[in-house]
C-alpha cells in the first residue's frame, strides 16, 4: 500500500515482539468501514510508514499490489460512498472518526498513523483481512439477493477481487500465479468455503451462490405473478411435461432493455424473455 518512509528502514521478516496498540474488532466481525480502517493501519505498520499526505494515502490504498490488497467488502463499500463526495473528501471524513488511531494535521492534508503493529502481526492481519473481505462481500450478496447470480469472469478480472482470490488460493505469495485462471479462481475459492456457500456452476459465464441448495433453471420465459414484499416476488413459467411452475426472484435481479429495472416488477411486460436465472424450491 504505502511507500516506506525514507528515514525508516524496512523491518526484517524475522521481526517479532509485542506491538502497543488499541484493541481492534475481531476481523470476522468487521464492518466494511472497520475493515478499511484496519487495512490502512496494518498496511502502514507493515511498510514502516509513520506519516504521509492524505492524497497519497488514497492513491496508495486503491493501488493493488503484493501485501496491499484492500479487503473486497471495504473496497466495494468505499467506492460506493465515494460517488457522493468531492475528490479527496471521503477518506479524511472517515479517519477523523478514529482520533486514537490517526492524527490529521496540516489543514487536513497530512495523516500520522498512531497504531504500531510489529511486522509479523501486520502481515498476518493483512492476509486474513483479504480472505475475510471476500467472505463478507459474498455473504452480503446472498443477504441481498437470496440466490446471487453472477459472471465469475467479472470477479476474476476486476481488482481487488482478482488479487484477493490469488492471495487466498496461492498462499499470499503475491506472484500473480492465479492470473489467467479466469473463472476457475472463483470456483476454487468457493470450494474452500463449502460450509458457508452453496456454489453452482451453470456455464463458464454464469454461476450462483446461496446459503442452501436450490434448483436453478435458465433461459425460460416467465411472468411476474406477485410480490411477497418490496424485495422478493414470485413468477410463473412453463416446466417439463407442460406443467406450470413457480419460482422466487429478487427485484434487484430484474433487467429491462439491458439496464437494472428499479420500478414495480408487476408493471413489466408479461413476458420476460430468456430469464437469466430462476430459483425455486
Amino acid at each position: 500500500m504505502l511507500s516506506p518512509a525514507p528515514h525508516l528502514p524496512l523491518p526484517h521478516y524475522a521481526a517479532s515482539g509485542t506491538a502497543f496498540t488499541r484493541p481492534s474488532v475481531r476481523i470476522s466481525n468487521m464492518s466494511p468501514e472497520n475493515a478499511l480502517v484496519e487495512f490502512i493501519s496494518a498496511s502502514a505498520s507493515f511498510h514502516s510508514v509513520k506519516r504521509m499526505s492524505l492524497t497519497k494515502l488514497e492513491a496508495d490504498i486503491l493501488n493493488v499490489g503484493p501485501n496491499n490488497i484492500m479487503p473486497a467488502n471495504a473496497a466495494a463499500w468505499y467506492m460506493g460512498k465515494k460517488r457522493f463526495y468531492e475528490d479527496w473528501q471521503l477518506l479524511p471524513a472517515i479517519l477523523r472518526n478514529y482520533p486514537k488511531r490517526f492524527a490529521i494535521s496540516g489543514n487536513g492534508r497530512t495523516i500520522e498513523f498512531l497504531d504500531d503493529y510489529c511486522f509479523a502481526t501486520a502481515r498476518k492481519k493483512l492476509r486474513h483481512m483479504v480472505r475475510q473481505g471476500l467472505v463478507a462481500y459474498f455473504t452480503h450478496k446472498i443477504d441481498d439477493y437470496g440466490v446471487y447470480f453472477f459472471d465469475p469472469m467479472y470477479y476474476a478480472t476486476t481488482e481487488p477481487f482478482r488479487a484477493s482470490f490469488d492471495d487466498v488460493l496461492c498462499g499470499g505469495n503475491g506472484d500473480g500465479s492465479g492470473r489467467g485462471a479466469g473463472g476457475k479462481m472463483v470456483e476454487k475459492f468457493f470450494a474452500l468455503f463449502q460450509d458457508q456457500f452453496v456454489f453452482q456452476k451453470i456455464n463458464d459465464y454464469l454461476v450462483t451462490i446461496s446459503r442452501e441448495p436450490v434448483e436453478v433453471k435458465v433461459n425460460v420465459t416467465c411472468v411476474v405473478t406477485s410480490m411477497i414484499d418490496n424485495q422478493f416476488g414470485t413468477l410463473r413459467f412453463g416446466g417439463d411435461d407442460d406443467r406450470v411452475e413457480q419460482a422466487y426472484f429478487s427485484a434487484k435481479s430484474l433487467y429491462k432493455d439491458g439496464y437494472v429495472f428499479n420500478g414495480d416488477p408487476k408493471e413489466l411486460p408479461r413476458k420476460l424473455g430468456s430469464g437469466r436465472g430462476l430459483v425455486y424450491r
